[in-house]
């Protein structure tokens, strides 16, 4: 069913920013009903409150709904400007790179859901 992969996709886009559904309310400003009813795929979910969890997770719908997980979707400068320094790195720099920003990430996560 469509409400199983939007509902999944929708567990596996927070699981991977580490964010939890309360965070998706605040963040998308749907009812908290909307958005749980989403998450669960206990309920058909509206098109317009598809839109708003996409646009507060700052993905398009094409995204929401590209199923390659091998294929990343960059967006923005900063984000390219990113993966590209990323990829001219060694493995040692890569791997503080990625306790750093993890670190940053935790702790902006943190902030948020307080």
């Amino acid at each position: 069913m469509a409400e199983d992969f939007i509902s999944k996709r929708i567990q596996q886009i927070l699981s991977e920013r580490n964010w939890s559904t309360y965070r998706l309310v605040k963040e998308c400003g749907c009812s908290r009903n909307s958005v749980y009813n989403a998450v669960s795929g206990e309920h058909d979910i509206q098109v317009s409150t598809l839109f708003s969890i996409c646009e507060a997770l700052n993905i398009t719908v094409t995204e929401f709904f590209h199923a390659d997980p091998e294929t990343e979707i960059v967006k923005t400068e900063q984000e390219k400007l990113l993966l590209q320094s990323f990829r001219s790195m060694g493995e040692d720099s890569r791997l503080r790179m990625m306790g750093y920003v993890q670190a940053l990430a935790d702790e902006e996560n943190r902030k948020r859901d307080k």
